[in-house]
């Protein structure tokens, strides 16, 4: 599945980060998942 990571700064990312999904509307009629940092 591919996705996008928001509200993160790109030094922020790391591999194992934890991160929790969030819906963001697309126009009308398309919500699409995406993932923001977790919280620890």
């Amino acid at each position: 599945m591919l996705s996008n990571l928001v509200e993160c700064e790109l030094d922020a990312i790391e591999i194992g980060m934890r991160v929790e999904v969030c819906f963001i509307p697309r126009g009308e009629e398309f919500v699409l998942p995406m993932f923001k940092p977790g919280k620890d």
